[in-house]
């Protein structure tokens, strides 16, 4: 796994326990992945520069104070991505 997987959550706590889930989950038998082969999201900032990043919204992301600023900079960075239009569409129509 060489990709970045950018995780965007209510809290760190939220975020470390789905990362080890899904390290149990998908790679039981791969010791080369580990919690370096994901990236928490604890600020906009942390996108910026980066080029069509891919990862997950989990927990109680939406609760986020900065989450719009977050999909908006996503947006940016992204190339064609409808799911994510489709998050910023429903933020900003619950408005």
């Amino acid at each position: 796994m060489n990709e970045k997987i950018f995780v965007i959550a209510g809290t760190f706590i939220e975020a470390n326990e789905w990362i080890k889930q899904d390290i149990e989950k998908k790679y039981p038998n791969d010791p080369s992945v580990t919690f370096s082969n994901y990236v928490y999201v604890y600020a906009p900032s942390r996108l910026r520069g980066l080029n069509d990043p891919h990862g997950v919204f989990i927990g109680t992301w939406r609760s986020r104070n900065d989450i719009k600023e977050i999909v908006e900079t996503l947006l940016q960075c992204s190339y064609r991505n409808p799911v994510l239009r489709k998050i910023h569409q429903e933020l900003w129509a619950s408005a």
